[in-house]
């Protein structure tokens, strides 16, 4: 049979047009209402709502495929946060990367009171003191060592900062007043002395010249970028 309204071929069986959708035995000039479809005036085309069996209509184009994706199911899919990253080697690369772009817009005072600064900190995991007493080695971080350790890693920390993110003169002032402190803290215990059963290892007058030498690379190289 041909629909009444397209004219598209359709199969006698079936009850709704595949091609325009609507009902295929209703006929146009029909008013009388015997095949129950409601007419509501107007010149559309008169349709109805009728339960269609999906394995039979699924290859047509009335009834969706249940098996594919709604949109809605897929916007939900689309607008769902993704899961948090996990860390990887990469993250430690752009550590690394990050840090050598910073090492690298320092001016070679900086550089070189920066690679000074980290072996005072080194230095100060070394035997400083030793007991003759018990005959024992004691390290610096044991003792004053560790104020002069943590002074110095934010002093290194400081000066990366201040330069990677280029932030102000203060940042710079701290990184100057914290490596001060921890140079000024081996004069003090050097000018203080030890009692008589402990002497100073060498790897404690290593931290002492080697913290003086970060302090004054570190003043020139600020000057140097402040009057630059």
């Amino acid at each position: 049979m041909n629909c009444p309204h397209c004219g598209e071929a359709a199969d006698d069986r079936w009850e709704i047009c595949p091609a325009c959708g609507n009902y295929l035995h209703y006929d146009p000039a029909d008013q009388t209402g015997e095949n129950d479809i409601p007419n509501y005036g107007g010149g559309g085309n008169a349709t109805s709502i009728v339960a269609v069996d999906p394995e039979f209509q699924k290859s047509t184009r009335i009834v969706a495929n249940p098996l594919l994706e709604s949109s809605t199911r897929k916007r939900a899919k689309e607008n769902k946060p993704a899961p948090a990253p996990e860390a990887s080697g990469d993250d430690l690369t752009n550590l690394v990367r990050s840090f050598w772009y910073v090492h690298g817009r320092l001016n070679f005072l900086e550089k070189g009171a920066f690679w000074l600064l980290l072996a005072t900190i080194f230095f100060c995991f070394t035997p400083w003191y030793h007991d003759l007493k018990n005959d024992v080695w004691i390290s610096g971080f044991e003792t004053s060592g560790l104020w002069v350790a943590l002074m110095g890693i934010f002093s290194a920390l400081f000066l990366l900062v201040r330069i990677g993110m280029r932030l102000g003169l203060w940042a710079q002032l701290l990184h100057l007043v914290l490596l001060f402190g921890a140079t000024s803290l081996c004069v003090y215990l050097l000018i203080i002395g030890n009692p008589p059963e402990r002497a100073f290892m060498p790897f404690f007058h290593g931290s002492l010249f080697l913290g003086g030498g970060a302090l004054v690379l570190g003043f020139l190289g600020a000057m140097r970028r402040f009057l630059s």
